[in-house]
């Protein structure tokens, strides 16, 4: 990833939150920012806003401790609505998300507008992902009726790479690619753009 450019980032936070009042943003080393806020509702703004996009890049956020030094501090997760689609029409509901959300992360919530009538079709769940790990596509998940088949949609994600599900890059940078290539043994894109959702 290139170098942010520190007060490009600092005017575009400060302009979300109308001035630099009630934030302060501090630059820690490359593509490394402390952000503190004043109080802990612009805290709970800031992390509910999660992901964060900037210059066609995600934020990774981490809550830190007092007594942590900065060597100590890991980004392993990014927090993210993911869209449940496929459920038989009675398994739409808030119960059956947290429960297949299960598979995708850990939940940290599920929308409620999810048992209303315009939202029938799907289920919204908000997860940690693990960024070392390929996206899931979907599968079969175990219910009481059998196995389903359903597929997963994620929001306001970039930087996918579409053939092998990693978050960082996009197919063109993608390593696997281009060992299989050298190999002679490239597949077709295991995911499709679909996958990804502008949001609501």
């Amino acid at each position: 990833m290139e170098r942010v450019i520190t007060q490009t980032l600092k005017d575009t936070i400060h302009g979300l939150w109308g001035g630099s009042e009630g934030v302060q943003i501090l630059d820690m080393g490359v593509n490394l920012f402390h952000v503190i806020f004043l109080d802990d509702l612009h805290m709970a703004r800031f992390l509910q806003g999660e992901p964060w996009l900037f210059d066609g890049h995600a934020l990774l956020i981490t809550c830190w401790e007092a007594e942590m030094r900065l060597e100590e501090i890991e980004f392993n997760t990014l927090r993210c609505w993911v869209q449940i689609w496929n459920l038989p029409l009675g398994y739409v509901d808030m119960e059956i998300g947290r429960a297949v959300g299960t598979h995708i992360g850990q939940v940290l919530e599920v929308d409620s507008r999810s048992n209303e009538q315009e939202r029938g079709r799907y289920v919204r769940v908000r997860v940690n992902l693990n960024i070392h790990k390929p996206l899931k596509r979907g599968g079969l998940v175990p219910m009481r009726i059998g196995k389903v088949q359903i597929v997963y949609h994620y929001e306001k994600i970039c930087d996918v790479c579409l053939y092998c599900g990693m978050l960082g890059h996009e197919h063109y940078a993608c390593k696997d690619r281009v060992m299989d290539e050298a190999n002679k043994v490239r597949q077709k894109n295991k995911y499709d753009s679909w996958i990804l959702v502008h949001g609501e």
